[in-house]
C-alpha cells in the first residue's frame, strides 16, 4: 500500500518521485515497501522546501501500484512517477450549489460566469495539467492534486476533456466545509494505479 499526503506548493510547482536503486537496494525488499520509502523521501524533501507556506489538502488516499506499472519478470525493474500539484483557482460552474456562496460565479453574479467562460476556463485547465511532468515523462503525471474546484461536475468537466480523457484520468472528491463551495481533489491514472480506499481527514492549521 502507498500512503500519500498532497502538499500545496507554489504554483505549477511539479515533484517527481523516483522510485531508485538508492531505496530499494535489499533486493528481497516488497515493491510496496519499496515505494512508500521513495514518497517518504518526496515527503521530506518538500518538508526541506521553504516555499512552501502551508499544507491545504485535507485528502488521504491508499493506492496500490498495479502490475502493469512494472515488470513481471523477476529481474528488478524501476520506473519513474510524475505527481504535481495545481491550484484551478475557482473553478466553479455555472449553478448555484444549495447552501453555498457562489452567486459571484452565476451568469448573474459579479463575474457574469456564464457557459462561454466556464468552457474555455476548463478547457485551458486540462491543457495545463495535461502538460505537467512531460518534460520527463511523456504520460504526464499519474497523480495530481488540485485545489479550488466547486464539485465533482467540474472535475467530470475538466477529466472529459480530451488530454485527459486519453489518458483516462479519474478523480477523487469530498465535499468540503467551505462556505463559497471550493474543495480539494486530486486526479489519478488508472492505468499505473488501482484506487483500493479513499479517507477523508480535516486538517486544522494553526493560526
Amino acid at each position: 500500500m502507498i500512503s500519500t499526503r498532497f502538499f500545496a506548493l507554489s504554483r505549477a510547482r511539479i515533484i517527481s518521485i523516483y522510485r531508485t536503486q538508492k531505496c530499494c537496494k535489499n533486493a528481497k525488499m516488497p515493491d510496496f515497501l519499496c515505494s512508500s520509502l521513495a514518497l517518504y523521501y518526496f515527503w521530506r524533501k518538500i518538508n526541506q522546501t521553504r516555499t512552501m507556506k502551508k499544507i491545504i489538502i485535507c485528502l488521504f488516499a491508499v493506492l496500490a501500484l498495479t502490475p502493469r506499472a512494472f515488470a513481471q519478470s523477476g529481474e528488478k525493474k524501476f520506473a519513474l512517477v510524475g505527481v504535481g500539484f495545481y491550484n484551478l483557482e475557482n473553478l466553479f460552474d455555472t449553478l448555484h450549489d444549495e447552501g453555498k456562496n457562489d452567486y459571484e460565479y452565476l451568469p448573474g453574479g459579479v463575474q457574469h460566469w456564464g457557459t462561454m467562460k466556464y468552457t474555455s476556463k476548463v478547457k485551458n485547465m486540462a491543457r495545463v495539467l495535461g502538460e505537467l511532468c512531460t518534460d520527463r515523462l511523456k504520460s504526464g503525471a499519474a497523480v495530481i492534486g488540485v485545489s479550488e474546484v466547486e464539485n465533482k461536475n467540474v472535475l467530470e468537466d475538466l477529466c472529459a476533456q480530451p488530454v485527459l480523457a486519453e489518458r483516462g484520468m479519474k478523480y477523487v472528491h469530498y465535499e468540503g466545509p467551505d462556505r463559497r463551495g471550493i474543495d480539494c481533489a486530486f486526479l489519478y491514472n488508472p492505468r499505473l494505479f488501482k484506487l483500493e480506499k479513499v479517507l477523508p481527514r480535516t486538517l486544522l492549521l494553526p493560526r
